[in-house]
């Protein structure tokens, strides 16, 4: 019995010393039956046929009566802890973090996870509405409770029923399934929708929008630090300091509540982008209708409003910029809105309800696809051979379409690390899409700066282009597709950055990264 406590006692240490997370979130009852249950599991010795969980507050514990051991967490401090056998009768023994605990029952790997959300950082949404994140936390963005960065995940705290998770660049926002939404991070700009300036390291609720929110999102990729709503009546509410101030109708970044945009009514999508031009920073919005419509506001140094208004004829990139929202004339029946950030300009496709796919704005190298050959297209013009699209994946020099057969097609301006997967590696455009060969049945498709992939429906991972090993060397050049792992149960698979494997969730609830020597779990 003494070498057995000996051996418990050992291992409580290591858990403690392998932990690298503070304490992280309010405990619940699903969490500590998993905790519990692997115990159990593991040290039947100690924790053997037990009685239901229950709830004495602030305690959520289980009694073990053949060894006359109570097991639980106080919801106070989150933290776990043990009464009775060998841990004595004079008060509760405190082990670790819940947390930390439940990472170590499930070897340090991410389980349970429903979406993944691959923005500034990353979070994930487990099946029990709870969230975890990792990365960059100096303003706490993490919502962990401190500023401290994490490379493994954390529980945000308090922070349950989620559905939807958006990362701005120092702010976090999320939506419950009771429709209200919570907001934490940095608050200099008024990021939080809440009245002060103060940064919050725990998620506080946004009391201006009510309960009926069915959609949120951020405004513009270069600087997001301002956030959107959509009700359930279909009216836009935003907030936060926007790089373009066009959506407010005063032009001060103080704190504030959120505020209804004006004039518009039926909108199912919201979606902006930001870049950088040799005249400063330029910001253009667009509307989805439930009607199938799209209108669009904002900055069009590059036709990007698609309103047919560029007027320089030298540079043939010069339109009219505009404070309010108008429809983009002849553009209907639309069911995608895809705005993207250009080297250095803006361009945006929309996909129909009859899969084909309509392009605009800027056309350096030809990238739209639209068989033009001007640097800029400044109303929609339909991408050339494309019919019953499902998806697009646009990247700055070139992109990829998914169709309804599983093919996947491709066009823009081609890069030398062979992004494009046509078996070239020229800066060659190709002006108008093409079918990449030995990709069937592909089920998703992700383009990169220097890398893209496709997963096919049998969960057969695919690359092309620059490849990165585990080790995080690039090895070599990929001109066409090459079968990188095969992982059967991939749902999705979520954008890469410029030399960073893309993510992957699976429908066992795990996630994964692709590289071109096998993929691995997180």
């Amino acid at each position: 019995m003494k070498h057995q406590i000996k051996q418990l006692t050992l291992f409580f240490c290591a858990m403690i010393f392998l932990g690298n997370f503070n304490f992280a979130a309010a405990d619940t009852t699903s969490d500590t039956d998993t905790l519990l249950n692997w115990a159990e599991n593991n040290y039947p010795t100690y924790f053997p046929t037990h009685q239901t969980t229950q709830s004495i507050a602030p305690w959520l514990f289980r009694f073990y009566p053949e060894t006359n051991v109570y097991a639980g967490v106080n919801t106070n401090d989150n933290g776990v802890y043990v009464f009775g056998g060998p841990w004595g009768n004079t008060s509760p023994t405190y082990i670790d973090s819940l947390s930390n605990l439940l990472l170590v029952a499930n070897n340090g790997k991410l389980t349970g996870v429903s979406s993944f959300i691959n923005g500034t950082r990353k979070f994930v949404i487990k099946a029990d509405g709870t969230v975890w994140g990792w990365g960059g936390n100096s303003s706490g963005a993490l919502g962990d409770g401190t500023n401290i960065d994490r490379s493994s995940p954390v529980k945000v705290i308090d922070l349950t029923n989620v559905t939807q998770i958006v990362s701005g660049s120092s702010a976090t926002i999320a939506l419950k399934n009771d429709g209200t939404v919570w907001a934490w991070g940095s608050n200099s700009s008024g990021n939080l929708g809440i009245e002060t300036t103060e940064n919050q390291l725990v998620p506080t609720q946004i009391y201006g929008l009510s309960d009926d929110v069915i959609e949120i999102g951020h405004n513009g990729t270069i600087n997001p630090s301002g956030f959107y709503a959509i009700k359930q009546d279909k009216t836009l509410w935003t907030w936060g300091c926007q790089d373009n101030k066009r959506i407010f109708t005063y032009l001060s970044c103080s704190p504030h509540l959120p505020t209804q945009v004006s004039g518009l009514s039926d909108v199912i999508d919201f979606q902006s982008s930001s870049s950088t031009t040799a005249a400063g920073l330029i910001n253009s919005y667009y509307i989805l209708k439930s009607d199938g419509t799209v209108w669009a506001w904002g900055d069009n140094f590059s036709g990007q409003l698609g309103d047919g208004s560029l007027h320089n004829t030298l540079l043939g990139r010069v339109g009219t910029n505009r404070d309010t929202p108008l429809q983009v004339a002849g553009l209907t029946g639309v069911k995608d809105i895809i705005p993207v950030v250009g080297t250095p300009n803006i361009n945006v496709f929309a996909i129909k309800e009859d899969g084909t796919v309509w392009a605009w704005g800027d056309n350096v190298g030809e990238r739209l696809g639209v068989g033009i050959k001007s640097s800029a297209v400044d109303k929609p013009t339909q991408v050339i051979g494309l019919t019953g699209i499902i998806k697009i994946s646009a990247g700055s020099f070139n992109s990829l379409a998914l169709k309804n057969d599983g093919t996947v097609w491709a066009w823009g301006w081609n890069n030398l690390y062979g992004a494009m997967g046509t078996g070239t590696a020229m800066i060659t455009p190709i002006p108008t899409p093409v079918q990449l060969e030995g990709l069937s049945n592909i089920v998703d498709i992700q383009v990169g700066t220097y890398t893209s992939y496709a997963v096919e429906g049998d969960g057969t991972i695919w690359g092309w282009g620059s490849s990165l090993l585990k080790s995080g060397v690039e090895d070599k050049t990929y001109l066409t597709p090459i079968q990188i792992c095969n992982l059967p149960g991939i749902t999705n698979i979520f954008g890469n950055g410029f030399f960073s494997p893309p993510y992957l969730l699976k429908n066992d609830g795990t996630i994964w990264n692709a590289y071109f020597d096998g993929c691995t779990q997180l």
